[in-house]
């Protein structure tokens, strides 16, 4: 946040139940939670902590976030120039997929309603690392609830990565995605190619959206359709650097390239 503004719960619910139309209860005893000290919400079984902290975050906590916002040259200067922040987390979310998507879409309301509320600036979703403008919680929600459309830039980074630059000075790149992992177990890591950076980025954001649909249902040796000369080979395999597993994904087109 830009400035010291903490939200009462019983405003937040309030924001919950009549922007987006779910009534969060506040867990008995905590209605009136002293400085650095978290309340709790419930709604369908699900427990969330939301805790205000009146001071910046702490040096080199959101170091590795910055470095993976590529795509949002402010993401330095937002973090700067923040004064106060949120925790908020849920606490009883279970493994399977549903629950785990649960759990996602309910975080993403409330961080929702929180920027509505507060001057927030930014929004760090911890297991992707991602880091965005505060807004694209409410976009995400507006979305998740007209159209049924996981906030799946918000919930899952798509980090580039490249090679040296090869024939006619095309550069080839690829993509590995963090934050997949917490709903179907793998990350998608695009073999380096020369398709356009956001070709790229469009491909990773719709399949990670397709697999938080529908589970890990890519085979090891599955192609994926792109075009009637493109294809996409998966392979079941694991980062040696990071013991990462995930699908590794080869373009292959109709000459072999």
């Amino acid at each position: 946040l830009s400035e010291d503004r903490p939200v009462e719960p019983s405003a937040l619910i309030d924001q919950l139940q009549s922007k987006y139309k779910f009534p969060f209860k506040l867990v008995e005893g905590n209605s009136a939670p002293s400085e650095g000290e978290a309340f709790l919400l419930e709604f369908d079984g699900q427990l969330f902590s939301v805790l205000y902290i009146n001071n910046k975050v702490p040096p080199g906590t959101m170091d590795e976030a910055i470095s993976k916002a590529r795509l949002w040259p402010q993401a330095q200067a937002a973090v700067d120039a923040h004064k106060t922040h949120y925790i908020v987390a849920n606490l009883n979310a279970g493994a399977e997929l549903a629950e785990q998507r649960s759990a996602a879409a309910f975080l993403t309301f409330i961080c929702a309603a929180l920027s509505d509320l507060t001057p927030a600036s930014a929004i760090n979703w911890t297991n992707a690392q991602t880091l965005l403008p505060a807004q694209s919680a409410v976009s995400g929600s507006k979305g998740l609830q007209e159209n049924g459309e996981w906030p799946t830039p918000l919930w899952v980074n798509s980090i580039l990565f490249g090679e040296p630059p090869v024939q006619r000075g095309t550069r080839k790149i690829g993509l590995i995605t963090q934050g997949l992992r917490n709903f179907v177990g793998r990350e998608l890591e695009f073999a380096p190619s020369t398709l356009e950076m956001q070709a790229l980025l469009a491909r990773s954001i719709n399949l990670s959206g397709y697999l938080i649909s529908n589970g890990p249902v890519l085979a090891d040796g599955d192609t994926v359709g792109v075009s009637e000369t493109e294809r996409i080979r998966v392979e079941h395999t694991v980062v040696q650097s990071t013991q990462t597993p995930v699908y590794r994904l080869t373009l292959e087109t109709a000459n072999g390239a």
